[in-house]
């Protein structure tokens, strides 16, 4: 009995130790002095929006074309516009971000996705009568 209980103990503590923990929806990534390269989780966003907390400290941003075959910058202001040639980061795409001293940068990440919901009335009867 004693090892029927010591068994079940430890897959009960198994389980709690894999329970899923609530995490927080920001990302956040140490800069070093230089470049830097990261992969960019948020939501698509402007360049200035998706590095707000940056803003102001950050010289350039790099991302490869892979499509062009070209690099592709963004200088923030005062910088004249026409020296950047792209304006959205996007999510699971390769950026690099020059820096001059140790910032944090902090990526906010999209909602999950809602829970699912059951289907409409009229589906549910469609799928019913279909199977009947």
């Amino acid at each position: 009995m004693y090892r029927l209980l010591t068994v079940v103990a430890v897959v009960l503590v198994g389980v709690a130790l894999l329970w899923p923990q609530e995490t927080s929806a920001d990302t956040e990534l140490l800069l070093q002095p230089g470049l830097n390269e990261f992969v960019y989780t948020g939501e698509t966003s402007p360049v200035a929006e998706a590095l707000n907390t940056i803003e102001g400290l950050y010289d350039v941003v790099y991302h490869w074309d892979i499509a062009a075959q070209v690099w592709r910058t963004f200088r923030p202001p005062p910088a004249p516009a026409f020296l950047s040639d792209f304006e959205l980061m996007e999510p699971g795409k390769i950026y690099w971000v020059v820096v001059a001293q140790q910032l944090q940068l902090t990526i906010t990440e999209p909602d999950p996705p809602s829970p699912a919901r059951s289907l409409p009335s009229e589906t549910r009867g469609s799928a019913r009568t279909a199977w009947s």
